[in-house]
């Protein structure tokens, strides 16, 4: 068995799986738990003891101790590039691929830098994807999952887990992907993460400029009236009228609603120009959306109406074919499909 730790930037997902030698990997059990804001800091955990306080009560009621740990955090935590070196030997492979990311991308000269090898051309170059991030990062996450009684195994990040994902050939809401060009959509407080996926293999990752926490100055504290226990966030009051309509709301909110729609399409749909003037792919399939600004109601149909694409809020991530050597690697399948669920 083995869990994996999804930190967000308001909430925090657990979820727990295990696999049979078989390749089949089977989710036993999740929880979502809501952070305070400004609990994690840039490079850091800045109040790790409190987030420490707030995760052992879920882990303890799932039972979860003495087991294999994956971290999987936001993408802007790290600092990804893919690129290509001359030819050089092993050796030398990860100091040149630690140079290229301080001289030429901006990484700190302490960053943690790991390199993987994408491909190797005839002439000897190597295409490589690196990730660098700071060193107080994986020291925070290292000591809490300690505390935890947990034992980690990895830190990753949310696109990397997708790419992972989508190599083993999800079915999503019960639809087959490997045979299709899709947009998954990880809409969160700040950013929108779009991952590009044609049959089965991500071709494109794009962060645009547009989060769900652009509402909730204008719910918090003010609105939904008539609600004394009113949470002051939008993912508690989204949660709580996921079957209501747009016009459930105050007109206030109703209309800082409208202005986010617009400004997601727009964003989106000036990415589909993108993929077709640039030939990333030639047709979008469908686009499914996760991550909490997904749960405001009403928002997927309503999108995929104004981009002419089938949009869909994701409920099932199933039918992983995985080969049977990632029975050893569970954690890191396991992220991935946390990183959905």
């Amino acid at each position: 068995m083995a869990v994996s730790i999804d930190i967000g930037t308001r909430a925090v997902h657990i979820i727990i799986g295990e696999a049979k030698k078989s390749g089949h990997i089977t989710i036993k059990n999740s929880d979502m738990i809501m952070i305070p804001a400004n609990m994690l800091a840039e490079d850091q955990i800045q109040q790790q003891r409190s987030l420490f306080t707030i995760i052992k009560p879920a882990l303890s009621q799932m039972n979860v101790k003495r087991t294999d740990c994956n971290f999987t955090l936001a993408d802007d935590r790290f600092l990804a590039r893919e690129f290509s070196l001359p030819k050089c030997s092993e050796s030398d492979l990860r100091g040149l691929a630690r140079q290229e990311m301080i001289s030429q991308y901006g990484a700190a000269e302490d960053d943690v830098v790991e390199v993987q090898v994408l491909a190797r051309q005839p002439d000897g170059t190597v295409a490589i994807r690196a990730a660098a991030y700071s060193k107080a990062l994986t020291d925070g996450y290292f000591k809490f999952a300690i505390e935890s009684s947990l034992s980690p195994r990895s830190l990753d990040y949310h696109s990397d887990s997708i790419k992972k994902l989508v190599s083993y050939k999800p079915e999503i809401n019960g639809d087959t992907i490997a045979d299709k060009n899709v947009i998954l959509a990880d809409l969160g407080m700040f950013a929108c993460i779009v991952h590009v996926v044609s049959y089965g293999r991500t071709v494109f990752s794009r962060c645009l400029p547009v989060g769900f926490g652009e509402l909730s100055h204008v719910i918090s504290g003010r609105g939904i009236p008539g609600d004394s226990n009113n949470a002051n966030s939008l993912e508690a009051a989204s949660f709580n009228q996921r079957s209501a309509e747009y016009n459930s709301y105050p007109p206030h909110v109703s209309q800082q609603i409208e202005a986010f729609f617009y400004k997601l399409a727009d964003e989106m749909s000036k990415t589909l120009r993108f993929l077709s003037t640039s030939k990333v792919v030639d047709h979008v399939d469908a686009l499914y959306m996760f991550g909490g600004g997904s749960q405001i109601p009403g928002l997927a149909p309503r999108l995929g109406k104004a981009i002419a694409i089938r949009t869909e809020d994701v409920q099932t991530v199933s039918t992983i074919t995985a080969p049977v050597e990632i029975y050893d690697k569970l954690p890191l399948l396991l992220n991935c499909a946390g990183s959905l669920l």
